[in-house]
């Protein structure tokens, strides 16, 4: 008893694992959602930029280069003094505009 239920578990379990990783994954062509999913990362990736470059205003440039050290993945620069680092992310910054741009993307207008 105890045998049949352990093949038979066993080929279920073998059968999920082989039937999963079947699956092939179609190449879809750009449509709306993919420029509005873009336009959204765009935007959040923006939003990221400018609260990172009002933490790095904010601090004394002393606490700067601590701050860069602790970060997990520094994506926006790769300096650790102050006036560098405002200018990378402020350069990041006017990257990712013009993407909005290119994309497309409709601007939202800060209050």
């Amino acid at each position: 008893m105890k045998r049949r239920l352990t093949i038979a578990l066993s080929a279920v379990v073998l059968a999920g694992i082989f039937s999963g990783c079947a699956n092939e994954y179609i190449d879809v062509p750009f449509t709306a959602t993919d420029k509005v999913s873009a336009c959204a990362k765009t935007e959040k990736d923006l939003a990221k930029v400018d609260e990172f470059i009002s933490k790095i205003n904010a601090m004394p440039a002393s606490q700067v280069e601590e701050y860069i050290a602790a970060l997990p993945a520094p994506d926006i620069t790769n300096s650790s003094e102050k006036r560098p680092v405002l200018r990378d992310a402020n350069a990041r910054k006017d990257q990712l505009k013009a993407k909005q741009q290119q994309l497309g993307c409709e601007v939202q207008a800060k209050k």
